[in-house]
């Protein structure tokens, strides 16, 4: 009993120790805390349009706030310059994503690697146009098999059926028809991809970082050496394959897909390579990898943006209009996508009143300080971001910043083509103040042309195809909130039904 007791007490004095470190480091800090607001329904939203309206706009300063648990600086929007000119090695994005959810435990520097943007940049973007017929046949695909044929259509949850529909569609392209149609391949993703973010998540509820380490080492290798592994290994399959018939010469030649791309750029990308990793684990690896940059990315979007049709049904009219102009004049083709600005504008308009994180922009400083244009300096280790929630529904960047205005970007382009301003600056992929959702600067999403191009396609697609409806009477869905994170609710069912055919 005695030891016990003893053991409690010493326990007690070093939690109380790392309490009052995390004290003093508090007092030191030259910048403000702005504390979160009881009871709000997003309270790091609120927190930041509080520090927002106190720090960003009358001085131009940054405030920090409390991000699961830790000290976060955020940033106003007149360093978003600074972040353009960085170099990506000294500002990083990947490892302060990392120390945010803790995922280094178990993804490392798995995807520290120029292959994965080489892939998009160079291979991947030059082709869009070639990748238009994939996506089109898949969504379809996709759309049928979840559907089905009934003449009463199908209940579905929202997100569930988004996630489902986006994976099967951007995995065509990165992975190839096979990859896409591997319902073992794909279950195994999605447990993986689920159990990132709810290891992170319940990693970063144990107070103090110090207990975290510890109490947290078994969930990150069960996730890193259980539903990482077997999604490795299921990804190695399909690359020994293909490299067999890039061998043989029996891959046809008209399909193009990231992995395609990534075998053929690998020989000129050796910092990717490690002599101990064979060709196929690397291989297998930036496969995994840009299907969860690639093809889960756009899940919460396209939820996003079913909610948004069914809370305005207007909204989905106008749309479907457009959809149906474009396809009658131009067929399911790469070109109808030109002939869709109002569908461009919704999606851009989505990404700023439904923003699934309240903060982006996310950078860590590595190996040395780092001196913004105006002489602020930040230490090596540093993590900030930006506020882009309280960017987006700023009344001096945005007109009637809280309206959700379907033609707003419409209009705002048309108003660049009569001053001869052609820089497409207003198109939903294009970074900015009030659109960080891709990221900005050096480290802004590559993918994001085609994360967009695939949103039209598989909206297109729903809307002229299928009728969707809820049984929700006040016209409005919840969502669901953790730390900055805002989603439509998990358990939201929709009816998706076929269209009648006009005979």
């Amino acid at each position: 009993m005695e030891t016990a007791a003893a053991v409690a007490s010493l326990g007690l004095l070093f939690l109380s120790w790392l309490f009052y470190q995390q004290l003093i480091a508090a007092d030191n800090d030259e910048f403000q805390t702005v504390s979160r607001p009881k009871n709000a329904a997003n309270p790091i939203a609120e927190a930041l349009a509080r520090g927002y309206k106190a720090f960003s706009k009358p001085l131009e300063k940054p405030f920090y706030i409390i991000y699961w648990t830790k000290k976060l600086l955020i940033l106003p929007p007149k360093y978003l310059v600074d972040i353009r000119r960085a170099n990506r090695d000294h500002l990083s994005f990947q490892p302060a994503m990392n120390d945010m959810l803790f995922q280094y435990k178990w993804l490392g520097d798995s995807i520290k690697t120029e292959l994965n943007q080489a892939v998009i940049i160079k291979g991947i973007n030059p082709q869009l146009p070639k990748l238009s017929g994939p996506l089109i046949e898949e969504s379809e695909f996709a759309l049928d098999l979840n559907v089905g044929n009934s003449p009463d259509g199908k209940e579905v949850r929202a997100v569930e059926f988004a996630n489902d529909i986006s994976l099967r569609t951007f995995s065509r392209v990165l992975g190839g028809k096979a990859l896409s149609r591997d319902q073992t391949y794909l279950d195994a993703f999605n447990a993986w991809s689920t159990g990132n973010m709810m290891t992170g998540f319940l990693t970063l509820m144990i107070p103090f970082h110090a207990l975290r380490h510890t109490i947290g080492w078994p969930l990150a290798m069960y996730q890193k050496h259980a539903r990482q592994k077997r999604l490795h290994n299921l990804a190695k399959t399909h690359v020994i394959r293909r490299m067999e018939e890039e061998k043989l010469g029996v891959r046809d030649s008209t399909e193009v897909d990231a992995l395609q791309l990534a075998m053929k750029l690998l020989s000129q990308h050796p910092s990717s390579q490690d002599s101990a990793t064979p060709t196929a684990d690397l291989l297998a690896a930036q496969l995994w990898q840009l299907t969860w940059a690639g093809a889960q990315s756009p899940t919460m979007t396209l939820a996003n943006m079913l909610i948004k049709v069914l809370e305005t049904p207007e909204h989905g009219e106008a749309l479907r209009e457009e959809a149906n102009t474009a396809i009658a004049s131009q067929g399911w083709s790469d070109a109808m996508l030109n002939h869709m600005p109002l569908m461009d504008s919704f999606i851009r308009e989505v990404h700023r009143l439904s923003p699934i994180f309240s903060l982006n922009v996310e950078r860590k400083v590595m190996n040395q300080a780092f001196t913004f244009s105006d002489g602020l300096t930040l230490p090596r280790g540093t993590v900030f971001a930006f506020p882009a929630s309280s960017c987006a529904l700023d009344s001096e960047l945005v007109v009637n910043p809280d309206e959700f205005d379907l033609y707003r970007f419409v209009k705002l382009a048309k108003q660049d083509a009569e001053r001869e301003e052609s820089d497409n600056r207003w198109a939903a992929s294009q970074a900015g103040a009030t659109n960080m959702v891709f990221g900005y600067g050096n480290h802004v999403c590559p993918g994001r042309f085609l994360a967009v191009r695939g949103l039209k396609i598989i909206l297109a697609r729903i809307l002229m195809g299928y009728e969707v409806s809820w049984k929700r009477t006040d016209g409005k869905a919840p969502r669901m909130v953790m730390e900055g994170l805002s989603i439509p609710d998990p358990s939201q069912k929709v009816t998706i039904k076929r269209r009648a055919r006009k005979s």
